[in-house]
């Protein structure tokens, strides 16, 4: 039914007045943030009401996104493909706060503006959305024209589609990490190796979360990622060692190394379709030759497998674990430092215990003692850091 055959309805079986039943309807769109089109807010006025809406499923009329924007239609269904996904943002406002994500599109005869609210940006994440699909866009709401804008709206409905030729695409292609450029802005697919732990900051008034990752390329190459914002806070939430992920339009910078870093524009895809990379294990012993521990002055870096002779002190530098073992192989012995993740590894912890380090060894001295320990070591002022712990068994 058309807007004006619904708001007849109800004043024809409620008794109130064409004024009144127009402003319900007003009201019912600002409760809904104005994500909903005027013949939706009345027909969840009549539902309200106890008024029964004679039903209706007309079918879907596909338009191009020029269709959309030369005879400005005001909702659409329609097929495009995905050129770019900004990073999801949160906002704040007076009446709610939520989550906005928006998503570049385009078919054969022009590009949109694709925005995502709250639930949709859920399903986004949780459907695997990558550069280059194709998704069918059903009933979204048409915000702006020139420059055109689709609105996931209460009653839209997102698929992948199948390939369409004729649109455009986004030709990025997939970065090696031995050929990272600084400044340049890359997709990888990659594993992750390492996980850091989720950081709170404030800067200039600003508070932001940030955690940086290892990460090794399918050929086994390893860079450091760091995730702000909403990245950091999903990662944390939903991203283990072990995973694979695709990052898209992520900057390429130097700090003391080359690292990867999540911007505004960058998106995140958790175990993406179609991929394949080395594992943790595949990839850290690659990194690094192997050696035995007498070689280490020698080497200054090398994968080293000996047995765990003794834990020599383990100490608490705020969340931070620090282990200092012995480990022993067939050509000698040495005193190795492991800290972070390393040190909970060492230890074979989760978490940082709550309880005293002291207890935890008293607990698990006999326990570790003569593990097979496979670990990457280098050497750092003249003492030896466990960078990686490989496996224990």
């Amino acid at each position: 039914m058309k807007f004006e055959e619904l708001v007849f309805l109800a004043v024809k079986k409620s008794g109130l007045s064409e004024e009144e039943v127009k402003h319900n309807i007003r009201l019912k769109q600002k409760e809904y943030n104005d994500l909903i089109l005027e013949e939706d807010a009345a027909k969840l006025l009549l539902q309200e009401l106890g008024i029964t809406v004679p039903e209706e499923e007309p079918p879907l009329q596909w338009n191009t996104l020029k269709e959309i924007s030369q005879q400005k239609i005001g909702e659409a269904s329609t097929v495009v493909r995905i050129l770019h996904m900004n990073s999801p943002k949160a906002f704040e406002t007076a009446q709610k706060k939520g989550l906005v994500c928006n998503v570049e599109v385009a078919d054969e005869t022009g590009k949109g503006m694709l925005v995502l609210w709250d639930e949709d940006v859920w399903l986004m994440e949780r459907a695997k959305w990558q550069r280059n699909d194709v998704l069918e866009l059903r009933r979204v709401r048409v915000k702006n024209f020139n420059p055109l804008e689709l609105h996931a709206a209460l009653l839209s409905e997102f698929a992948l589609a199948g390939e369409r030729e004729a649109y455009p695409k986004n030709e990025q292609k997939l970065a090696d990490f031995k050929q990272l450029e600084v400044g340049k802005d890359v997709d990888a697919v990659a594993r992750v190796l390492e996980m850091g732990q989720l950081k709170e900051f404030e800067r200039e008034g600003r508070k932001g979360k940030v955690l940086n990752v290892l990460l090794a390329d399918p050929q086994g190459n390893l860079a450091k990622g760091v995730l702000w914002d909403y990245y950091a806070d999903f990662a944390n939430r939903r991203v283990h060692v072990g995973d694979l992920v695709k990052l898209e339009s992520f900057s390429v910078k130097k700090n003391l190394e080359i690292e990867l870093h999540g911007t505004w524009r960058s998106h995140v895809i958790l175990s993406p379709e179609g991929y394949a990379a080395k594992t943790r294990e595949e990839a850290l012993t690659e990194s690094a030759p192997a050696t035995s521990i007498a070689e280490l002055p020698k080497k200054k870096k090398g994968v080293v497998t000996a047995t765990l002779q003794e834990i020599v002190s383990a100490e608490k530098k705020g969340e931070e674990v620090r282990v200092e073992a012995v480990l022993k192989d067939e050509s000698g012995q040495e005193r190795l430092e492991f800290k972070g993740r390393e040190g909970l590894r060492i230890l074979e912890l989760k978490h940082v215990p709550r309880i005293p380090l002291e207890l935890v060894l008293k607990l698990k001295a006999e326990h570790l003692k003569g593990k097979k320990v496979t670990v990457v070591v280098s050497e750092k002022k003249d003492k030896y850091e466990a960078e990686h712990v490989i496996k224990m068994e």
